[in-house]
């Protein structure tokens, strides 16, 4: 999988971060939502929680190169792959609703558009 680049390959100013595990069923729409907000300026960040369906082949379709993935090893769970993906993403952090939701369009342009869950979220260490 290409690195996730922002428009004319530079680093991108967006950050979605998005965990799955075995989400199949739900995967390919939300990976949409996010890659058809209109928004160039993004990075789609996977972090796969060491899937035993089809999750790994629905995401490694995509030649988007505002998508980038990061394979566990083995399962580590939500809160741990959530902190993985933090710690490498390359520009402020949103998370989107997960592999089972879509984002709103028109979310990554709006001011406060992407949802964030604590205090703290949307910025980067």
């Amino acid at each position: 999988m290409t690195p996730g680049l922002g428009a004319g390959g530079s680093s991108p100013r967006v950050t979605v971060l998005m965990s799955v595990y075995n989400g199949e069923r739900f995967l390919r729409p939300a990976i949409e939502s996010v890659l058809d907000q209109g928004y160039r300026d993004l990075e789609l960040l996977i972090v796969e929680d060491a899937s035993t369906d089809q999750t790994p082949a629905i995401i490694d379709s995509y030649g988007d190169p505002r998508l980038r993935v990061l394979s566990n090893p083995r399962n580590l769970g939500l809160t741990r792959s959530l902190n993985r993906g933090f710690a490498s993403a390359r520009a402020n952090v949103h998370r989107s609703p997960g592999c089972r939701r879509r984002l709103a369009p028109g979310a990554a342009r709006a001011p406060g558009g992407l949802p964030r869950r604590a205090s703290g979220y949307g910025t980067r260490r």
